[in-house]
């Protein structure tokens, strides 16, 4: 049984029954041990079938071992029933079944053994409350770790080395960091283990400086970091793009001889990927044993980003000279490239060899990447046949290239897409509607405007801030001023983009009491007007004459609005106070101006 060897332990346990020899209970423990260290279910219940016939179930000593072997076996609730059966129920007895359940992930079962326990007076020891502070951790039950580690404390086991590196990890998933910051003080022996969780949890947040703060800690206290440290770390300095302490980090991974590591040196390209040192994460995979795509991918995203097709191109080439293949990352970076740099061609090509050499099935980031290329390059026709053939009839590649026309200004395109997607009963969303609103907005195309706007009322859409804001600007600039007036109010987030559509276009047709009001009617609403709203207030004042109100409004926007002047507001008033006859009060607003005046002023 000690050496492990199952086989022959239950050979010899057979063996004594062909001689008729009756095993005792010494022989149950040690082949009901056997049965659970090996997890063999079959022979552990053959054996627990001999130990009823012997009538020995009740023996406190065999009666453990069985709850012990059931446990192992993964008949926990079989196990939890046995203790009722024995005189003597041991801590040993309920550590193997609240261990199963811990190991199953059963918070709940393993608690209620947790709570049986007390309610038995069965003390809990060191390996209890490990077990259950895990479970609490990995399932960020905070409220049952707390009452837990109250127990803990109540026993005095806060500064057991085990118990306290558990309660540590089991803070950090909960999510309290600060209070696992603490704990380590109190251990004799800390562990890398237990500040890799505070680690791990501070990094998971995005809490650059806490992260690095503890991984300080950890130098200061001898606590050498190891791989996951090292791991952790890199990749909070990646997402933070801090380049200067992710250089110190890998410094330490330097010293440490873990640059070759597969985990350590793959997070390592992540990083100077991330912080833009591209050239250099280049070079990195050649000291690993396992390149990974991941690795690969994370040069080729930071190429795309910085729009360097060729080198974009490059680095797949030499991924599969290394025999690593791309995935669907690679292709979301290649097409995300190519629609920077507008080549088509190779798009396409990318586009098609994705499913054709590498049986890699689209995914919507590459259909409407290509969608998206194919828009941009006036080929409208063939992404809307390729839109056709796709199984799953999705909204976002049919929003990419409305979005595409909506902003090189091609109404028509964009909304023949926009009566494509009816005609195929693929439902806009909000971003359709807002993209074919505004279209229609910026080509002042009122009747194509309420007809997308009907639409809006029947989806019940009319409420989205985001839509509502950007149908206010279409019946802006369409000139339905008195509709555009009336929407604000069935939003619940209304803009200072949104009434300025309104207060411009009021503007424009020189009604300053409209614009005056609209003013009024925000001020109300608490949306504090921008640089835009005066520009439209000094220019209806030009328009109407309106000194005294243009003089009062330019001097309230810095006063009351910490709004510095810019290039228009300073024309506008110097035209207005010029026009009034007041040419001393304009020079004096020019010689003031906190930049040159110019050949406008």
């Amino acid at each position: 049984m000690e050496s492990g060897n199952i086989d022959d332990a239950l050979y010899c346990y057979d063996q004594m029954h062909s001689d008729s020899i009756a095993p005792d209970e010494l022989t149950f423990v040690c082949c009901l041990r056997t049965c659970g260290n090996a997890g063999s279910l079959t022979r552990g219940e053959d054996i627990y079938s001999d130990v009823l016939l012997k009538g020995l179930e009740c023996d406190d000593f065999v009666g453990n071992t069985a709850i012990d072997m059931y446990s192992k076996c993964g008949l926990l609730e079989e196990a939890e029933f046995l203790p009722n059966k024995l005189s003597l129920q041991t801590v040993y007895s309920w550590n193997g079944i609240v261990t199963g359940y811990s190991q199953r992930g059963n918070i709940d079962d393993a608690l209620y053994c947790y709570d049986q326990m007390h309610s038995d007076s069965i003390a809990p020891d060191e390996l209890t409350f490990v077990c259950c502070l895990r479970t609490c951790g990995n399932a960020g039950s905070l409220t049952r770790g707390e009452d837990i580690y109250s127990d803990v404390l109540l026993k005095g086991l806060e500064c057991d080395d085990f118990v306290g590196n558990t309660a540590i990890d089991m803070y950090s998933k909960c999510g309290l960091l600060e209070e696992a910051e603490f704990l380590p003080n109190k251990l004799s022996l800390q562990t890398v283990y237990s500040w890799n969780g505070i680690v791990t949890g501070y990094s998971q947040r995005g809490n650059i400086d806490d992260a690095l703060y503890c991984y300080d800690q950890m130098h200061s206290d001898s606590i050498a970091p190891d791989e996951l440290t090292f791991v952790c770390c890199l990749r909070t300095c990646g997402n933070a793009g801090s380049l200067t302490r992710g250089e110190d980090i890998y410094s330490d991974v330097l010293l440490k001889g873990l640059e070759c590591d597969d985990f350590v040196g793959n997070t390592a390209i992540d990083m100077y990927s991330k912080c833009g040192l591209l050239e250099e994460a280049e070079f990195l995979p050649n000291k690993l044993s396992l390149q990974t795509v991941y690795s690969w991918n994370g040069i080729v995203t930071g190429y795309s980003q910085r729009g360097e097709s060729q080198k974009v191109f490059l680095m797949f080439k030499r991924r599969l000279a290394a025999e690593i293949n791309p995935n669907t990352i690679t292709f979301v970076s290649i097409l995300n490239v190519c629609n920077h740099t507008g080549e088509l061609s190779n798009g396409y090509i990318y586009y098609v060899a994705m499913g054709r050499y590498f049986d890699i099935i689209p995914v919507l980031q590459h259909i409407t990447g290509i969608v998206d290329l194919l828009g941009r390059s006036g080929c409208v026709d063939v992404a809307i046949s390729m839109l056709n053939r796709l199984c799953e009839r999705t909204t976002a590649p049919w929003n990419a290239l409305i979005a595409r026309h909506m902003e090189s200004g091609n109404i028509d395109d964009a909304l023949y897409c926009y009566d494509q997607m009816h005609s195929d009963s693929i439902a806009p969303d909000e971003l359709t509607f807002v993209c074919c609103l505004r279209t229609c907005g910026n080509a002042g195309s009122l009747t194509r405007g309420e007809d997308i706007y009907s639409d809006v009322l029947l989806k019940g859409l009319e409420c989205d801030d985001f839509v509502g804001n950007t149908a206010i600007d279409m019946y802006s600039k369409c000139g339905l001023l008195e509709e555009a007036e009336f929407l604000p109010n069935k939003l619940s987030l209304q803009t200072v983009y949104s009434w300025n559509g309104i207060v411009t276009g009021y503007s424009q047709r020189g009604e300053s009491q409209k614009v005056f009001l609209m003013f009024k009617r925000r001020l109300a609403a608490e949306i504090n007007p921008n640089t835009i709203t005066f520009v439209s207030i000094l220019n209806v004042c030009n328009h109407t004459g309106e000194l005294s109100n243009g003089y009062i409004y330019y001097v309230a926007m810095g006063r009351y609005f910490d709004i510095i002047p810019v290039l228009q507001h300073i024309t506008g008033i110097v035209d207005l106070l010029g026009r009034s006859g007041c040419v001393d009060v304009a020079i004096s607003i020019i010689n003031t101006m906190p930049f040159h005046p110019g050949l406008v002023i």
